[in-house]
């Protein structure tokens, strides 16, 4: 004889709390320079508001990377 098995019936509420999201939108910039054989890059990077994070500047010879 297998034994019955009661059904359970229990409900528990987890409360939720929503995440507080930040975006942190950037804007870039890039500014290319061509002086004779030589090619400049610059990225400006700004945060979402409008203040300058980082420059990075890359030069090479055009042709040679």
């Amino acid at each position: 004889m297998i034994p019955e098995v009661a059904e359970i019936k229990t409900n528990y509420n987890v409360p939720y709390t929503p995440p507080i999201i930040e975006y942190s939108q950037q804007t870039v910039k890039t500014v290319i320079k061509v002086n004779g054989e030589f090619q400049q890059e610059t990225v400006y990077t700004y945060d979402k508001y409008g203040r300058l994070v980082t420059t990075a500047v890359q030069s090479h010879m055009i042709g040679e990377i």
